[in-house]
């Protein structure tokens, strides 16, 4: 942006003159299901397509290339920002996911296995009990 002001002088309100009101820039999110969740991904369309012929003849006296390489910078910039967002956000919905299965695993591990362990002790002990009394009736008879 620097090269290009220096070169073309102080442009930004001929752009600002020719910018519609709306872009045909649009980010569209898309979900992948990866491993039973649902990732959300960013993508972006209408980058570079459809120069203006205003934004084109911007500098034609002087830093064209510069304005030129410049809006070319930015474009890439703006896709790796979005790259980068659609990843965080990835990064985000992951961590989370991983968290509840933590706290699952958990309440397995320390609370639902050690009651059910519990329950069958109870259990072997009753039979053990009901087998004892059989015998002893048995025993009587």
């Amino acid at each position: 942006m620097a090269q290009a002001n220096f070169a073309a002088g102080d442009f930004g309100n001929t752009v600002r003159d020719s910018v519609k009101f709306k872009t045909n820039v649009r980010v569209t999110i898309s979900t992948d299901n990866i491993a039973g969740v649902q990732q959300p991904t960013f993508n972006i369309r209408g980058l570079g397509e459809g120069d203006d012929d205003m934004l084109a003849m911007i500098g034609i006296t002087g830093g064209g290339q510069a304005i030129t390489k410049a809006r070319e910078r930015f474009s890439r910039y703006l896709k790796l920002l979005v790259d980068i967002a659609s990843l965080q956000t990835q990064f985000v919905t992951i961590e989370r996911v991983i968290k509840v299965t933590n706290r699952r695993v958990n309440a397995l591990e320390f609370v639902v296995i050690p009651k059910i362990e519990v329950i069958i002790k109870w259990i072997e002990s009753e039979l053990d009990e009901l087998d004892r009394e059989d015998f002893y009736r048995l025993k009587c008879v």
